[in-house]
């Protein structure tokens, strides 16, 4: 396998004028991204940068940040792309974490270059993800070229991906799910990738599908559930072949109707974390498919799974991270990846997600999974929507308590949903409490892969 930034090299050798990133200015070409690439690179150099020195790059997504994160590679360096979209705080607390040698911001042609330049310190040929992860606190995912190269091609290949597809861009490439899942993705095939001015995506995924017939398409759930509210982006997505719903939980209800208004679309729903790389598993959605809840498919081939004794999904893969950057120490990465998610594996090998660790409710030592209370709460026909989440209690720790959401026009008494719940759950995960209420709080308990 070819070093993951040789991509646009190889590309450009057979088919040089084959559009790379497409914008709303200017179409590149393999041609010009090698040539981009290569000149960043020989720039690296004159400036002293030596292999395992760190350069952020602070640029929107698009072919200049592309060529950069691929110059800095082939120079062997320490790269992360540290977004200005983060807001202040944010993008000032991954700055300091990261710590770079040589900073590129909007003056591309003035990198602003620490002086003196110290010895490198960094890892020679890596790239720097900044996830927050389980922890609410930023953290630096570092991953081996060839381990993004591996996972951008085992994806590919799972995804079907062809040098005709051409994805647009929605998610800031900052993020794993982005400059993995998708741009690498679709690079490594000779593939296009198109880049809309942000932050007005949703009129600019309607003018880049109309204008360029884009194929594929990769969104978080709050994503898809505002491009189905807009008339002109669903006809405009009526030609895409394959969309992919990753980056949190996506409501069974949300892809159903996805399904219905996109009907010859294939829609995937994926699973990953950054520190693996980021793809773990993918499956395919079948609107007619009964339990689906929570499932995420089977691991990419050369992906293992197993559950710890606590219920967490452990994964091994070839993609996964040597460590991460955190308080301004690398912390190496176990052979098996914690990913702070409850799991079940199905007898076919499907992985189904059943929350994150911290929702877990804990009543006096007994594990309950607010999930399977859900499940068997929205199975009641006079039941929309249900979430529980734990109560505290004073003897108990935690008891788990329910909010409903009644279907329309269909009255339910509390007393009849607990009797229901208690033929089809154990008595300690049966709700203590049962709210009936117009809408379900927001709570995000699905997993991080961006």
């Amino acid at each position: 396998m070819r070093p993951l930034d040789e991509i646009a090299h190889r590309i450009a050798a057979r088919a040089p004028d084959r559009p790379a990133v497409i914008t709303p200015r200017a179409t590149i070409t393999y041609r010009d991204l090698e040539e981009s690439i290569a000149q960043w690179t020989e720039r690296f150099s004159s400036l002293g940068l030596q292999a395992g020195h760190k350069v952020a790059i602070s640029l929107p997504t698009g072919p200049a940040t592309i060529a950069l994160v691929l110059a800095a590679l082939r120079r062997n360096l320490m790269v992360s792309v540290i977004s200005a979209a983060f807001g202040r705080a944010e993008y000032q607390q991954r700055l300091l974490e990261f710590d770079p040698d040589c900073t590129i911001g909007p003056s591309e042609d003035a990198p602003s270059l620490r002086e003196p330049l110290p010895p490198p310190s960094g890892r020679p040929g890596t790239l720097v993800f900044w996830t927050s992860g389980s922890t609410g606190h930023a953290r630096g995912v570092v991953l081996e070229a060839s381990a993004v190269l591996w996972n951008a091609t085992t994806n590919a290949g799972v995804m079907e991906l062809t040098a005709a597809d051409r994805s647009l861009v929605v998610l800031d490439g900052a993020y794993c799910y982005a400059m993995v899942h998708q741009i690498f993705s679709h690079l490594v095939v000779g593939g296009s990738v198109m880049v809309p001015d942000p932050p007005v995506w949703l009129p600019g995924l309607a003018l880049a599908s109309q204008h360029h017939g884009i194929t594929t398409l990769a969104v978080v759930p709050s994503m898809l559930k505002g491009l189905l509210e807009l008339p002109v982006v669903i006809q405009a997505l009526r030609s895409l072949r394959l969309l992919t719903v990753g980056g949190a939980r996506c409501p069974d209800a949300l892809l159903s109707r996805a399904q219905g208004l996109l009907p010859d679309t294939d829609i995937r729903i994926t699973y990953g974390l950054a520190e693996a790389g980021p793809r773990v598993c993918t499956r395919r959605y079948l609107p007619h498919a009964s339990d689906g809840q929570g499932l995420v498919g089977q691991p990419l081939p050369g992906v293992e799974v197993r559950v710890s004794a606590e219920g967490e999904l452990l994964v091994r893969t070839p993609s996964a991270a040597a460590g991460v950057l955190q308080d301004g120490q690398f912390l190496e990465m176990p052979e098996w990846v914690p990913t702070g998610d409850l799991a079940a594996i199905e007898p076919s090998g499907d992985v189904r997600i059943l929350g994150r660790i911290k929702s877990l409710i804990k009543r006096g030592g007994i594990r309950i999974v607010p999930l399977e209370i859900e499940s068997a709460l929205r199975s009641h026909p006079h039941v929309l929507e249900a979430r529980v989440v734990g109560m505290q209690h004073p003897r108990l720790g935690e008891v788990p308590k329910a909010f409903i959401v009644p279907t329309p026009g269909a009255p339910v008494e509390v007393s009849a949903l607990a009797s229901y719940c208690l033929d089809r759950l154990t008595l300690t995960s049966v709700p203590v409490e049962i709210d009936v209420v117009a809408a379900i709080p927001p709570l995000d308990r699905g997993w991080k892969e961006l």
